[in-house]
């Protein structure tokens, strides 16, 4: 949630960083430079939180993790899946963010045949990792195991065309890019108060560009992955109830692998939404959310 609330700063701050500078450049140049200055160093504690005081990875962990990754490991060699996710999963458990932790652990639900789970997983990992090539490989072919087939409306062809960018970025990789465009913009501002140069106010344009782009970019990828959930379907069969409840009348039967959006839950039952238009209440227990705390 911190990770969260810095984001809605930053994305407030920017909206605000060009009334900030117009306001000082009716003072003089030191002020204004004073301004500059201050702002950089907010930029870069903003940077430090959010990339060197992030949620963990496996590679700066508890002296525990690494030793568990690589006994999960050698139990997936050997064939003893059971474990190898029982491992897996107790790192997880641990508040550790890793999309390889995510990946391994869905290989090992699709050696135990559990398409349910490993597509959750994969999900997971593809937050992650978006443009890892074994998981779209390993991703689709979990696709292809589902029993369901509903179809669903691609709204955005042309969108993922233009904004690649988008798609191809997690969200720690927007938020990087954001923040370093956003440090050149006002380091470059603040030495042009001195030296007026063609190359450097090409450059200042250039990284505003970018920070505008990037920082609408970052706040959308926040927002949809906080605010928009989406879910699998974990049991082999799923009954979807016209309320929330198991005396409300079935509408229909969803298989394990099954994907949704969550409109809403309550009283350990959820509202879903399919891509082709179908709604109805599931229970929570034959489901999971992607995008769970574990990610937060």
């Amino acid at each position: 949630m911190i990770f969260d609330i810095c984001i809605i700063e930053i994305y407030l701050k920017l909206s605000e960083s060009e009334k900030i500078f117009m306001t000082f450049m009716k003072g003089n140049k030191e002020k204004l430079s004073a301004s500059i200055f201050l702002y950089i160093i907010y930029i870069a504690m903003v940077f430090i939180s959010t990339h060197c005081l992030m949620p963990r990875t496996i590679w700066a962990l508890t002296e525990k993790a690494p030793q568990l990754f690589l006994e999960a490991n050698q139990a997936y060699e050997n064939g003893d899946y059971h474990s190898a996710a029982a491992l897996y999963e107790s790192i997880l458990d641990a508040d550790i963010r890793s999309g390889m932790i995510y990946y391994n652990l869905g290989n090992c639900y699709v050696k135990l045949s559990e398409i349910g789970k490993a597509l959750l997983n994969y999900r997971h990992a593809q937050l992650l990792l978006p443009r890892d090539g074994d998981l779209s490989f390993n991703l689709q072919y979990v696709l292809d195991q589902r029993k369901d087939r509903i179809e669903t409306r691609d709204r955005l062809p042309i969108a993922k065309a233009f904004f690649f960018w988008y798609f191809w970025l997690s969200l720690r990789e927007l938020s990087f890019i954001f923040l370093m465009a956003n440090l050149v913009f006002w380091c470059v501002s603040l030495i042009l108060l001195y030296k007026n140069h063609n190359t450097l106010r090409w450059i200042r344009t250039l990284s505003l560009c970018i920070v505008l782009i990037f920082g609408i970019s970052l706040g959308t990828k926040a927002y949809r992955q906080n605010f928009i959930r989406q879910g699998v379907v974990i049991t082999s069969e799923a009954t979807v109830r016209s309320g929330n409840g198991p005396n409300h009348s079935p509408l229909f039967v969803l298989h394990e692998g099954a994907e949704f959006r969550v409109d809403e839950e309550t009283k350990g039952w959820m509202k879903i939404r399919l891509g082709d238009g179908k709604i109805g209440w599931v229970s929570s227990s034959a489901v999971e959310v992607i995008y769970s705390k574990r990610l937060k």
